[in-house]
């Protein structure tokens, strides 16, 4: 950094808080990690790293943006607050989670999650978004699929694959068929106030998809004749 300063105990001890300001790069060899930003405040009593102006981490293919970052070493915590964006590869929905199970058999390196919330806490395998969620897995072929909610909560199982996906309030989950694609689906949603999704973690393929309170499935498919809406409610 541009500035670093150190508060020291009166007596011996270990350094009580470090501040740096100014085009602050954190970086780590043990997992390759990197973060930037203007301001990073650790603080040794709680064990918590913030940092904050314009925050990045990176790792491998993961990067995460917000206006506030913080780590938690003690209690081992990662959050972000205000306008977050989360970027992975889908190797942790491998086999993803769209809607038909039979479009799950191939697995590629080059799908990409997309995740935008609030606010974002994540603590012993469970993370939890909140405030205007919205996820997006694009596969290679362009095929689309969008989770849109109020919360979200993410469980994940060994080797940090998603196990359960659980969405609340004004939950929207649609998948768009590339147009390249042979298929004469254009469009697949389901809406309701609460979803449960839960994938097997030896298979990677959907397990189930438990919907609740004004539930609303849609299939909107191509024919000769036109295009055709089947509806469930």
């Amino acid at each position: 950094a541009d500035v670093v300063a150190f508060k020291l105990p009166e007596t011996n001890g270990p350094v009580q808080e470090i501040i740096a300001e100014n085009n602050v790069v954190i970086s780590s060899e043990s997992d390759q990690s990197r973060a930037t930003g203007d301001k990073a405040v650790y603080t040794e009593a709680t064990g918590e790293l913030e940092l904050s102006g314009n925050p990045i981490w990176k790792i491998a293919q993961n990067e995460i943006r917000a206006d506030v970052l913080a780590i938690g070493r003690t209690n081992q915590f990662f959050s972000a607050k205000t306008n977050v964006y989360l970027k992975l590869p889908a190797k942790f929905f491998e086999k993803n989670l769209k809607m038909d199970a039979t479009t799950n058999a191939s697995a590629t390196t080059n799908r990409l999650v997309e995740i935008f919330c609030n606010d974002l806490l994540y603590a012993t395998n469970v993370a939890r978004l909140t405030g205007n969620v919205r996820a997006n897995l694009l596969d290679e072929n362009d095929s689309l699929t969008t989770l849109l909610c109020d919360f979200a909560n993410i469980t994940f199982g060994p080797s940090n694959q998603v196990e359960t996906v659980f969405a609340q309030k004004n939950v929207v989950l649609q998948e768009i068929p590339a147009a390249t694609l042979q298929t004469n689906l254009l469009k697949k949603t389901v809406t309701c106030e609460s979803l449960n999704l839960k994938r097997s973690l030896k298979t990677g393929l959907l397990e189930s998809l438990h919907a609740e309170t004004n539930v609303v499935g849609e299939q909107l498919e191509k024919t000769k004749q036109g295009e055709i809406l089947k509806r469930i409610s």
